[in-house]
């Protein structure tokens, strides 16, 4: 008997009120498949759709709101007066060192006497730790500003202040137990936060205390060279872009395609990205951050940093090319690594698990995050990859959306040295002998909160359309949605009762995907259908289908036509 292959995912789609989507439409302008994916994403009334859809400055919350902002401005402008040192400490990747950058463009201009502290990943892990103090001490810093970490090291602030040393920490990581006994803690998910949006990524927190300090009338700066860094760090870190990451992000991709950076401009050359041509997220989260992270992987962050402080075009180049080439080497060592670990779980038969586990010696702590997420979105499980070296061993751990991997942690943390983290993604150490149990405690957390649903992948639908809807003016509307990402994904069709006009071509190196051409009969759509290539037999054979696509303006060779690009496919056997 053939195996059932399609539909690879559980459909989801709950129709909107028909007569709200009206309402909007008429209320907006608006065509009603637009106005009924705003109502998919709980924009119902006018003016909170019509902000979704005319992102603006204006909208951005009082920064003054965070707890704790008006302690740090004001601990700033002492510092200035006083003509103290201040050293900032961030993280090794894209939204770390995008807040170090930010900071240190800004506070300079001050007059602040700056310096900067980036732990490498593989010698001092993440975080604000005691060398941090060690090295503040011996520059005779009087205050830290920790940007994207901090939340949770409480011992590090302890030492600073026990040698004078006040500490700014601004973070959005998760607080993992008491908030440090900090000057000033600046982080929307504090228990007692009531700022209105705890989605910002570390650069978004970093930027509000710089808002503060423009708002205060302390520093004038122009924002669009800031927004560029803003955009960059929160879509590296996979954001939601919702709420002010939205207004964030938008703004700050308008300024980037048109960037004077030298850095930034030579990162988008090595990236193959066109300057002054309409950007959106994903070249971003696929060519420009990838290669900011390489750096913080395999080489040392201040590499980055240099980049996004430069101001000669011939250095920035440089710099450029050397982050290209370490991508490139990541990639390598990341596919060996997942080739190690795949080895693991199909002799271990760990894919039957709820949660899988997978160690080995020496692997590039570097990349292993990356592993774990390629792990996690192949079995639709959460993972963790561990590499141990030097009788420690360092995981980093990826998740699906039903399950809290930073809640799964917190339940075992008595088995931990340390961790920290979100619900998706986290990172931990523990001792290798240790792992066993921890692989265990995991597998029984995992099945005492997730059923066998949790573990069959979602596909959601906006609305339905037919064919005959999608007309190019149509779908060049859905721009005004953008920009995409987690929190606000690209708009997905139910598209029913379609049928192959030719027969599906498959396409790739490998085959590994299909080439469609659909038609309701008044209306043919070309589509391409992404790792399908294993049910073309299938999809050749239905009579009809109906498929959940989205529709994008596709440019090639000079033609602009619409595509498909299929998610999903429920093919008719009659």
């Amino acid at each position: 008997m053939e195996t059932k292959i399609l539909p690879k995912t559980n459909w989801i789609y709950d129709a909107p009120n028909t007569s709200l989507v009206k309402r909007l439409s008429q209320s907006l302008n608006l065509p009603e498949f637009i106005s009924a994916i705003l109502i998919q994403r709980g924009f119902t009334d006018p003016q909170t759709a019509h902000d979704f859809l005319n992102p603006s400055l204006d909208n951005l919350h009082d920064p003054f709101l965070l707890n704790d902002m008006e302690r740090a401005v004001n601990r700033i402008c002492q510092a200035l007066r006083n003509q103290e040192k201040i050293l900032i400490c961030g993280d090794y990747d894209v939204d770390g060192i995008t807040s170090v950058a930010l900071l240190k463009i800004c506070l300079p201009v001050l007059g602040a006497d700056v310096e900067v502290y980036l732990p490498n990943r593989l010698s001092d892990g993440y975080g604000f730790h005691n060398q941090t103090i060690e090295h503040a001490s011996s520059l005779n810093a009087k205050l830290i500003i920790t940007v994207d970490c901090g939340i949770s090291s409480r011992e590090a602030v302890d030492s600073a202040n026990a040698l004078g040393i006040d500490v700014i920490i601004t973070d959005h990581h998760e607080p993992n137990g008491p908030i440090p006994d900090a000057y000033a803690v600046i982080n929307p998910k504090r228990e007692d936060s009531t700022y209105p949006d705890s989605n910002l990524a570390g650069i978004g927190v970093a930027f509000k205390m710089i808002q503060a300090l423009i708002a205060k009338g302390i520093l004038n700066f122009p924002l669009p060279p800031l927004l560029e860094l803003v955009a960059l760090g929160t879509v590296a870190d996979v954001a939601q872009l919702s709420g002010e990451n939205r207004i964030l992000v938008h703004f700050g991709l308008e300024a980037l395609a048109h960037t004077s950076h030298p850095g930034l401009k030579a990162l988008m050359k090595v990236a193959h990205v066109i300057h002054g041509r309409r950007l959106d997220p994903m070249v971003i989260g696929f060519q420009l951050g990838p290669r900011i992270n390489a750096v913080g992987r395999l080489g040392t962050p201040e590499e980055a940093l240099n980049l996004l402080m430069s101001k000669s075009h011939s250095e920035a180049e440089l710099l450029a090319k050397q982050m290209n080439s370490l991508n490139h080497q990541r990639q390598m060592i990341e596919e060996d690594i997942l080739k190690s670990a795949e080895q693991q779980i199909q002799l271990g038969d760990l894919s039957k698990k709820p949660f899988i586990v997978v160690s080995g010696e020496n692997w590039h702590e570097g990349v292993i995050g990356i592993v774990a997420s390629k792990i996690s979105e192949r079995y639709y499980k959460p993972a963790c990859v561990i590499s141990i070296k030097e009788g420690i061993g360092k995981g980093s751990g990826r998740s699906i959306p039903s399950f809290s991997l930073f809640d799964c942690l917190s339940q075992i943390k008595d088995l931990l040295i340390e961790f920290g983290g979100h619900q998706i993604a986290a990172g931990f150490r523990i001792k290798p002998e240790n792992i066993p149990e921890f692989a265990n405690l995991c597998t029984e957390i995992t099945e005492n909160v997730l059923t066998q649903d949790d573990f069959i992948p979602k596909t959601s639908v906006d609305y339905e359309v037919t064919l005959s809807e999608l007309s190019f003016r149509a779908v060049k509307s859905l721009e005004r949605l953008s920009p995409f990402g987690l929190g606000n994904p690209k708009p997905r069709f139910l598209i029913r009762n379609v049928h192959l006009r030719y027969s599906p071509r498959q396409v790739g190196s490998d085959g590994s995907h299909v080439k469609l051409v659909l038609s309701n009969g008044s209306k043919s759509l070309h589509a391409i259908a992404f790792n399908f290539g294993d049910a073309v037999q299938q999809i050749q054979s239905a009579p009809r289908l109906d498929v959940i696509a989205t529709p994008e303006i596709n440019e090639w060779n000079g033609r602009i036509m619409v595509q498909l690009n299929i998610h999903d496919i429920y093919p008719y056997s009659d």
